[in-house]
């Protein structure tokens, strides 16, 4: 086997920059690092697509689907996956449901269906019970969406049985 390298045509050579390195390897049969080296050699940059994202359009993540979202600005998918993860901003969903069984004496289903302006709602309220959790003394760092939703209503049972508890009272 012949240890001398032929040259890239001048065809790669032409595209290095322009096109992923791996892309350029496949297309010539040659390795990704020879093309790299070329690349380097030559002092092209890589292929590298980077988008700046605006304040206004992390402020659609999570409002529209990623799909949508990614067709809107002309970017791939994956691109608009990684960036709302990265920020931690949950997926669009209408309506989210929710489902978990309680065992006790049997099991209980519960679904729950949030709108999309409940879910705002919801997510108004985080950092406000973030603060109440952390004035308790409890070491929390994040909440989600959920603990929330269970805060409200274990607030709301405690107000409905005080407030049948009062109505009982005022009866006797």
């Amino acid at each position: 086997m012949s240890n001398i390298k032929k040259e890239l045509p001048a065809n790669i050579i032409k595209a290095l920059g322009t096109k992923p390195d791996s892309a350029l390897a496949s297309e010539a049969s040659v390795s990704v690092e020879r093309i790299r080296r070329e690349r380097m050699k030559l002092g092209i940059e890589s292929h590298r697509r980077y988008f700046a994202w605006t304040e206004e359009m992390d402020a659609l993540l999570g409002t529209v689907p990623d799909a949508e979202l990614a067709e809107q600005l002309g970017i791939s998918l994956q691109a608009v996956l990684h960036h709302r993860e990265n920020r931690r901003i949950d997926p669009h969903r209408p309506m989210m449901k929710y489902k978990t069984q309680v065992r006790a004496i049997g099991a209980v289903s519960l679904t729950a269906h949030i709108s999309e302006n409940a879910r705002k709602q919801v997510v108004d309220l985080m950092a406000p019970l973030l603060e109440i959790y952390r004035e308790t003394g409890l070491p929390v760092r994040e909440i989600n969406m959920w603990q929330v939703i269970e805060y409200a209503i274990n607030k709301l049972h405690r107000e409905l049985v005080r407030d049948k508890k009062e109505a009982k009272n005022e009866t006797l």
